[in-house]
This record gives C-alpha cells, structure tokens and sequence, in this order.
C-alpha cells in the first residue's frame, strides 16, 4: 500500500471524527444554555475546530504535493493543541464533578 494513501485515508478518518465530535460537541453545548459550563464547552468547541483547520492544512499539503508549511511543525501544532485540549477536558471534568 501507498505511504501517502495511508496516510491520507487516516488524515480523512480523523477529519471524520472530528466533525462527528464538533457537530455532537455543539449539540450537547446548546443544552446548556449560559453559565461558566457553557463557556468551558464553547473553548472546547474552539479547539475542536482548530484540530479540523490542521487536519484540513496537513490533507492540502498531501493532496497537492505543495508544501506551504513544514509538515513536522504541523504535526507538531497538532500534538501540542492535542494536548491543551485533554488538559481542558480533564479540567472541565473536574469542575463538573469534583470528586
């Protein structure tokens, strides 16, 4: 199998799973409706849609065989948003349940 399909093919699938998790995000946010809740989901929907915008970079670069910009600062800004994004989880975990 090609390198650069597979890798594409998985870039697609974690594409495919972000906009299931921003659109599933985005549903239970409207539940909530204002408060400090509220505004902790809306940074985590913020940081869900910075992971599509470099899944949709990274898949550009692979599609059109230009590089813009270097694909290991890409990765690199993925893995470090990554990151912030488990940390504000946990975080809003915390808050929430506190136990």
């Amino acid at each position: 199998m090609d390198l650069q399909l597979l890798i594409l093919g998985l870039t697609g699938g974690g594409l495919l799973a972000l906009f299931y998790g921003f659109f599933t995000a985005f549903e239970f946010r409207n539940t909530l409706g204002k408060g400090k809740l509220a505004e902790a989901w809306d940074k985590l929907i913020g940081m869900i849609a910075l992971f599509i915008l470099g899944y949709i970079a990274f898949a550009a670069q692979i599609i059109s065989s230009k590089q813009f910009l270097d694909p290991k600062l890409i990765s690199a800004l993925i893995f470090f948003a990554g990151a912030i994004f488990v940390a504000a989880v946990a975080k809003l975990n915390y808050d929430v349940y506190k136990v």
